[in-house]
């Protein structure tokens, strides 16, 4: 559930999570750009699309801003709100109640927060080019990721096969939207910086469905 603020091409956000707290969360564009998902690898969508995902702690998130603070504004997968550090797993056109209202808080309670380590940088060519950061596939992340796609099975629609457990490659975007394939080099380069010896932990589920003003996000934290 979303609503136009007051401010030129600002987007508010509600969020809802587990305990039934209501977060809002700002996006903001310049008028006319088009918005480019945070959740989703590959560029913009003209649909709407669902994630699963994992947001990142503050640690996490302090670290993908420090990242993300050195490329232009115009490639920077950087957002004003948690959403840009986030780990995906399962991304669909969209799913059924039972996903959202009873799977995903179930998984969740049943899980201890997970120990997540950036191994450095990926870059993906195609349908747009979008820098990441590659993370370690432990038994731990690819057994909540299985039990994801397990659940999500035959109560989705419109999947993306790439996310599935046997082609799953674990990142965080750094750079997308206007990335060229001219500006790797520069991309590349500036990201060869960062310190990737890091450690950060995942502690909740969060399902984002839609898009822009038809988005609405629903969080379950792990253990509760």
């Amino acid at each position: 559930m979303c609503w136009k603020t007051g401010e030129t091409g600002s987007i508010g956000r509600r969020c809802r999570s587990s305990d039934d707290s209501v977060a809002d969360a700002g996006t903001s564009r310049q008028a006319g750009q088009p918005r480019y998902s945070t959740l989703y690898l590959g560029g913009p969508r003209s649909e709407d699309v669902s994630v699963i995902a994992s947001v990142l702690d503050a640690a996490g998130r302090a670290w993908i801003e420090e990242a993300t603070g050195r490329l232009p504004e115009e490639v920077s997968a950087e957002s004003d709100d948690d959403s840009a550090a986030h780990l995906s797993y399962h991304v669909a056109d969209e799913y059924s109640s039972s996903v959202v209202e009873g799977i995903l808080p179930e998984l969740a309670r049943s899980q201890a927060p997970i120990a997540v380590r950036p191994s450095g940088l990926t870059v993906f060519t195609k349908p747009k080019p979008v820098v990441c950061a590659s993370i370690v596939r432990s038994p731990a992340l690819s057994k909540v990721h299985r039990a994801i796609w397990d659940a999500a099975d035959g109560r989705s629609s419109g999947a993306v096969e790439r996310f599935a457990p046997e082609q799953w490659a674990p990142h965080i975007t750094l750079a997308q939207g206007e990335l060229d394939r001219s500006d790797l080099p520069a991309v590349v380069e500036a990201l060869s910086e960062v310190d990737f010896e890091q450690e950060f932990v995942v502690d909740n589920l969060t399902c984002t469905l839609g898009e822009g003003e038809n988005e609405d996000v629903e969080r379950f934290a792990f253990g509760r």
